[in-house]
């Protein structure tokens, strides 16, 4: 791992976390490297605090003030960010009525668990960005934060039923690997995590390298020609498909009803 990459975990480990530690010297290029990172993996405020948490040690301040300037954020004026649950349906339709019987059965049982439920959110609504989009730091995070805020309320029994039964124990066990190889979580904490995935590891790296795309997977959009032909951007619908297909192994179901219902969606938005 290079420095650029192991100076981000830090600055992630310290803002979220407060797992402080020193970040290693570099020179004023791979530090703009290290802020287009920042910007690219959408973690602005949470390494902002990390930063300040380590009273910018070995850190050129200017650098990054000036930087952010353009973005127009005051880095003095940087609030925590809340841990916000969202709640995302699953591609799958079988799938999603047994999440949306899980959902029902829950809210409705006498010892209900809302926190166990909130994770399951949670992990969902990673499955499905990374699904679509790839790995991101700021989604993984709120894992993160969860698991350290609330981890100890977790029926950690009960979500690993709930995962077995919705197809999702290995796409789970994939984003929980990353966060005890790259962010020092203990595996103990997580517990749906039996086995160490170090092919998310690598990914998760690569996916720090996409400086300057928000995004290494575009969404493409068939058209209609005057002819009445359908056509397309064919690199992004081979690229689309091949990074469905490095998660067919985790989550099948719900990687192809995933890559077909984003087919279907674009085709849908042609105008006839």
């Amino acid at each position: 791992m290079d420095i650029i990459k192991r100076n981000f975990l830090r600055a992630l480990r310290s803002g979220a976390f407060n797992d402080i530690e020193p970040f290693e010297p570099m020179s004023i290029f791979k530090w703009n490297k290290f802020l287009n990172m920042i910007i690219t993996q959408n973690v602005i405020s949470v390494t902002i605090k990390g930063m300040k948490n380590c009273q910018y040690e070995n850190i050129p301040y200017k650098t990054i003030r000036s930087f952010f300037q353009n973005y127009d954020i005051n880095i003095n004026d940087v609030q925590n960010e809340r841990i916000c649950i969202p709640q995302s349906e699953l591609n799958n339709r079988l799938l999603n009525k047994r999440l949306d019987s899980i959902r029902y059965k829950e809210l409705h049982s006498i010892d209900t668990s809302i926190e166990t439920l909130d994770l399951l959110n949670i992990i969902i609504y990673n499955t499905n960005k990374i699904l679509t989009h790839g790995i991101a730091y700021n989604n993984l995070l709120i894992i993160g934060k969860y698991l350290r805020n609330k981890g100890d309320k977790v029926d950690f029994v009960k979500l690993e039923h709930w995962l077995q039964c919705l197809k999702l124990q290995s796409i789970a066990q994939y984003e929980g690997s990353i966060l005890i190889t790259t962010l020092n979580f203990d595996q103990q904490e997580i517990p749906f995590v039996h086995h160490i995935d170090n092919i998310a590891t690598m990914r998760a790296l690569d996916a720090l390298n996409n400086i300057i795309k928000q995004d290494s997977i575009h969404e493409w959009h068939f058209r209609q020609s005057k002819s009445g032909f359908l056509h397309n951007n064919s690199t992004l619908l081979r690229n689309n498909i091949w990074h469905s297909m490095k998660y067919l192994k985790y989550a099948p179901l719900e990687t192809i009803s995933n890559l077909i219902n984003r087919i279907a969606n674009s085709l849908s938005e042609i105008e006839e």
